[in-house]
């Protein structure tokens, strides 16, 4: 199973906010996309293990993090109009 936490999230612009991923199925990638309205789901960025892959076009105001193989969050440091989007966690 793969579980986001919190499965909704309103917040202010400027105030920092962080997404939680848990995975049970000993996968070793994990990965978080941005889907915004009427548009596809984009590739922010991935973890193998715990080597980190960044997206080239990814915002600088996210801050992934991975310490442990079953967990991953995704951090929106300063959350401005933007950002606002479906984030969807997946893990393979």
């Amino acid at each position: 199973i793969v579980t986001q936490n919190p499965r909704f999230q309103v917040t202010r612009m400027g105030k920092p906010v962080t997404l939680s991923c848990f995975q049970d199925l000993n996968h070793d990638a994990m990965y978080w996309y941005q889907q915004k309205l009427s548009q596809a789901p984009k590739l922010l960025f991935y973890y193998y293990d715990q080597q980190f892959n960044n997206e080239t076009d990814t915002s600088v105001n996210f801050q992934p993090s991975r310490p442990n193989t079953s967990f991953c969050s995704l951090g929106i440091r300063s959350p401005g109009l933007g950002d606002s989007a479906v984030y969807l966690c997946a893990s393979s």
